[in-house]
């Protein structure tokens, strides 16, 4: 997207509880991007949780107990499997119930919501829908963050809580963040409640991985390396050679997850270099396949790929360029999680940039103000998307929002919805 990604991110928290507690803390903070200053709470359980008299209580370095209004989430729901967003810019889309801005919620939030010392628990009320800020069983979820260690400040106000409800593994444990740091993002998605630093990822800008920063991406289809996706663009970049040896070559597996209610709508190539043909496939799981005869039944879809491919949604010669047994039936991934190898087809060093772009599902892209119906007033909606570089934008698919998705909504409009 052209503007800040609704990233991920969450805490965990365990609890001895009644299950009506075990459900409250299956409602995480998934992610705070810093950027958009958005903070997304996830529902991992299998039932809709009633975030009315919900409040949060954050810190920072300077500012201890701050808290949000008492009946801010009054009348939201979290169904299970989806996100809510609070909107710390009071920027959220007209008309998403899941997207409520700070205005809203009242109270107040610690600020500025940033990379350095910073502590937010999540609140739900007891049976009488009250709320005792002292009472650690009713701390829903709890994390924390600095920039590299350094200065905590009045952040851990309220850590030690967190740590007595096995929320949090200790006081004096933070995710580790850097001043350019764009989001905090949850990368254990089984809705385990104990939280740890080592729960999450750090997102610069929108690269995830970058191999000459962040070290060799895994070779190994058994053991692939994980990249935690936000909403928006997502860089992998790294370099292959499959020497002259076909098997124990340099190839890049990446596994990535598709979160329910989003889908994988592009996979765009960046960068290749030098030009000299490549592969690139694709299969469901977390584990891949050396490509070969053998195995190429078990890829959803594979093509090759040289300098002229740059710039391309490969997800659409997914469709109608495979060179597998299989392609795929339309250019997005859904739900779920899928395993990518790259790899250079001769001997010498391949360098390649991909670029992961996760995007909302929505049931159709044209009815951009989401009321059901695909009408006029949906252009002035998707004006407002571009003036403000909302996800709704960016009808194409490219991750971007640029004036091409104008033609893309005229053309999405026409189709109209099913």
């Amino acid at each position: 997207m052209k503007s800040g990604h609704f990233i991920a991110s969450a805490v965990s928290a365990i609890c001895v509880m009644s299950a009506a507690g075990q459900s409250e803390r299956e409602v995480q903070v998934r992610s705070v991007d810093f950027d958009a200053g958005i903070i997304e709470l996830f529902n991992f359980s299998s039932g809709d949780v009633d975030l009315s008299r919900w409040r949060f209580c954050t810190h920072d370095f300077d500012q201890a107990r701050r808290y949000t209004g008492a009946d801010g989430l009054n009348g939201v729901t979290i169904e299970a499997g989806t996100s809510v967003y609070i909107h710390l810019n009071n920027d959220a889309p007209g008309g998403d119930p899941n997207r409520v801005n700070r205005s809203t919620i009242g109270g107040s939030f610690a600020g500025p919501l940033d990379q350095d010392a910073y502590g937010l628990q999540l609140y739900f009320p007891d049976a009488n829908g009250n709320i005792s800020f002292g009472n650690s069983s009713l701390i829903a979820d709890h994390l924390q963050w600095n920039i590299n260690g350094a200065g905590t400040g009045s952040s851990e106000t309220r850590t030690a809580q967190a740590v007595s409800q096995m929320l949090w593994s200790s006081t004096g444990d933070f995710i580790p963040t850097e001043a350019d740091s764009d989001a905090i993002i949850l990368t254990d998605l089984s809705g385990d409640e104990a939280g740890s630093p080592s729960e999450y990822a750090v997102l610069r800008n929108n690269t995830r991985h970058d191999e000459a920063v962040d070290g060799d991406l895994a070779d190994d289809p058994q053991s692939p390396t994980g990249v935690a996706l936000s909403t928006g663009s997502n860089v992998v970049a790294g370099e292959v050679n499959l020497s002259d040896d076909a098997v124990l070559g340099d190839r890049d597996f990446v596994t990535i997850d598709v979160p329910a209610g989003q889908q994988l709508a592009g996979l765009t190539l960046l960068g290749w270099d030098p030009n000299d043909t490549g592969f690139i496939a694709v299969n469901s799981g977390t584990t891949g396949f050396i490509p070969g005869g053998a195995t190429s039944g078990n890829f959803l879809a594979g093509v090759l790929v040289n300098t002229s491919n740059v710039g391309e949604n490969l997800l659409d010669s997914f469709v109608n360029q495979s060179v597998t047994t299989n392609s795929l039936s339309e250019p997005v991934l859904g739900e779920g999680a899928y395993t990518f190898v790259i790899q250079q087809t001769g001997n010498l060093t391949q360098s390649y940039a991909l670029d992961f772009v996760l995007v909302d599902a929505f049931v159709c892209l044209a009815d951009v103000n989401g009321d059901g119906d695909v009408t006029p007033t949906d252009f002035t909606a998707w004006i407002n998307a571009f003036n403000n570089n909302l996800p709704e934008c960016d009808q194409n698919g490219d991750g971007a929002c640029t004036p091409t998705d104008f033609t893309a909504w005229i053309a999405n409009f026409n189709a109209g919805c099913p």
